[in-house]
């Protein structure tokens, strides 16, 4: 039986790989978060707990070997540390959500030996990416005596997501909204479906504890563009739907809340994990299917078919 801790599993993908987990039957999973969305599922032992108290954290978490731990939720400049602090040496591997955005914006298609970003915006997406840049090599500072593997993904997508990203587009769609289209966005990105990363982490763990330290981009081959995305909406929604032509100074003006970038390209290269664990990524039009699926039920108001053309007679 492998124990696996996981940090932050009641969200996004957390929650999609605590699902998927769960129904592997040598796996014991034990998850740690605030307790705001429980899980309730069958084999996972769940822990409210702070990850930043210390004192909950080794009061609550059993006196075990855990053969890894999913480090989900990690973003300040010593929480991976502490975890690792409060376990003293009854962790034997260390998997470690990062993000791909740390990599300098005038790569192409960088693969995971491009170099990182040494200027960061201001705000909090500075913020984040600087504590994500520091966790990574706070992580690294742990090679001698741990197994880590570092896995920085692309754009996730898919059921459950809370950023208004797909899910805001979906749901124009399905109440019957025009959808604004940045008929000048020149933007290309990566995606990779939120699944995936739960068949990559599975994956990943039956290698046991593998030795080594490695870094995975998690991102799939399409290089999707807005024209892409709303193709596979129209494909996923089961017809036309409404749009509204905006151009990208519009987008900016009038605060749309367009999530993808309008210029320039945010794509990856994330072959490797698949190519050595023989997983291939789920095809945009598929991926975003199940999505549609997902939500349509939970949208208020929300259509089986939404058809037309916007104003000016435009039709992607």
């Amino acid at each position: 039986m492998r124990h696996i801790l996981v940090l932050g599993g009641s969200y996004f993908v957390g929650r999609v790989f605590a699902m998927y987990a769960a129904m592997e039957s040598d796996i014991r999973l034990h998850v740690v978060n605030r307790g705001h969305y429980p899980l309730h599922l069958a084999h996972v032992r769940e822990y409210r707990c702070d990850r930043h108290n210390t004192a909950q954290l080794l009061c609550q978490l059993p006196n075990r070997e855990f053969d890894a731990v999913v480090d989900f939720c990690a973003y300040q400049p010593g929480d991976i540390s502490r975890i690792l602090n409060c376990l003293s040496g009854r962790v034997h591997r260390y998997l470690y959500f990062s993000t791909a955005s740390l990599y300098r914006e005038d790569l192409v298609f960088p693969n995971e030996t491009a170099p990182l970003t040494e200027r960061f915006p201001p705000g909090q997406v500075g913020d984040y990416l600087r504590g994500k840049q520091a966790l990574e090599a706070e992580l690294a500072g742990f090679g001698q005596t741990l197994s880590w593997d570092i896995l920085r993904p692309a754009y996730i997508y898919g059921p459950y997501n809370y950023a208004p990203r797909e899910s805001w587009l979906i749901r124009q769609i399905l109440q019957g909204r025009p959808v604004p289209f940045p008929v000048d966005a020149t933007g290309r990105w990566s995606f990779v479906y939120v699944d995936d990363i739960s068949r990559f982490l599975l994956g990943l763990l039956a290698q046991g504890r593998k030795p080594g330290q490695r870094i995975y981009n998690l991102a799939a081959p399409e290089q999707v563009s807005y024209p892409l995305l709303f193709r596979t909406l129209e494909l996923g929604c089961g017809g036309a739907f409404p749009i509204r032509q905006v151009t990208c100074e519009q987008v900016s003006s009038d605060a749309i809340p367009l999530a993808f970038p309008l210029h320039g390209a945010l794509c990856y290269d994330g072959s490797n994990i698949s190519v050595e664990l023989g997983i291939g990524y789920t095809p945009l039009e598929t991926g975003m299917s199940h999505t549609i699926h997902a939500l349509r039920p939970v949208i208020p108001g929300g259509r089986s078919r939404a058809s037309g053309v916007d104003a000016a007679g435009a039709k992607i």
